[in-house]
């Protein structure tokens, strides 16, 4: 799983809006969004996964993707949650949960305790707010 592609592609709009050149938000949107065009080109995504990804980034609410896709919300949010993973296999460790967990954990110097609540939020983390 991977809860910073999630987090990326859904607040994408506000990461870009900002365009702080500096925001490790930015650089990572970016290169997730290079990385989707160049998955995009060698056919590994593909058309009906991109369109989810704009629907969801341009933060059209999940009945509404859901209505448009003609499929159920449930089914729209595992379709999200697979292509977030499939990114994240492709992009690497950073982008993988365990990947982000050790990057912050570097960053910050987080104690056990603090890993541990991080970890439980990104692993329980259910939250969609498109």
């Amino acid at each position: 799983m991977s809860w910073l592609v999630k987090n990326l592609v859904v607040n994408s709009t506000r990461i870009r809006d900002e365009a702080n050149l500096e925001s490790p938000d930015y650089i990572s949107l970016l290169t997730l969004e290079s990385k989707i065009i160049e998955l995009y080109k060698k056919d590994i995504i593909k058309q009906d996964e991109l369109d989810l990804l704009v629907d969801i980034s341009n933060l059209i609410d999940l009945d509404k993707v859901s209505e448009k896709l003609d499929i159920h919300k449930v089914t729209v949010i595992r379709r999200f949650e697979r292509l977030a993973n499939k990114l994240a296999y492709y992009l690497g460790s950073y982008y993988t949960n365990f990947g982000y967990v050790s990057y912050m954990v570097d960053k910050y110097n987080l104690d056990t305790d603090e890993t541990n609540k991080l970890m439980e939020f990104i692993f329980n983390e259910r939250n969609y707010d498109c």
